[in-house]
């Protein structure tokens, strides 16, 4: 396993991978300096990327907590949003490479923010998800439909990401069992 061609490996989304990568790059005689380096892309807690960022370090490598977000179609538009933590060399470093995955990327911080910016980004999303579908039900009981108050609403305070793409979630669990 080699990566000095290599200006940025992008993990697979799982923290074993994300743990594995960074182990194979030690002792591997590889010493790199800025851009190689390593982004974990999954969602993994914030000390697990300060962890493998601190063990890329002693392999002479420099690790991002980039996760996205912006589900399966803009992921292959290359639209995605981007939170990245890390080093400020390493991010600038990485940027081109991270615009051709997303439209925004933002950094958020040091080692671990990115990680942490996204489980903001999921309990921000998954608030909004459970007052959705309780405003849905609590409408249903009062005989209106699920896509007429969507649609009613979508404009006024209430709209948002989550009450304009309805069924994303359903979508996305079914092409994830499917695939």
């Amino acid at each position: 396993f080699g990566v000095a061609w290599c200006p940025l490996l992008f993990v697979p989304p799982s923290r074993a991978a994300a743990a594995a990568a960074v182990q194979r790059t030690r002792g591997s005689g590889v010493r790199s300096t800025p851009p190689r380096g390593i982004g974990p892309l999954p969602t993994v807690l914030p000390a697990t990327a300060r962890r493998l960022a601190e063990r890329a370090e002693q392999a002479g490598l420099s690790v991002l907590d980039a996760p996205v977000s912006g589900g399966p179609d803009r992921a292959l538009a290359g639209d995605l949003t981007i939170m990245v933590g890390g080093d400020d060399d390493a991010v600038t470093a990485a940027r081109p490479l991270l615009e051709v995955l997303g439209s925004t990327v933002t950094h958020m911080g040091p080692s671990g923010a990115g990680a942490a910016t996204k489980l903001a980004n999921q309990l921000m999303m998954f608030s909004t998800l459970a007052g959705v579908h309780e405003a849905i039900e609590l409408a249903a009981a009062h005989g209106v439909a699920a896509e007429t108050l969507l649609e009613a609403v979508s404009t006024g305070t209430a709209g948002s990401w989550v009450g304009s793409n309805w069924g994303f979630f359903d979508r996305v669990a079914a092409d994830y069992d499917y695939g």
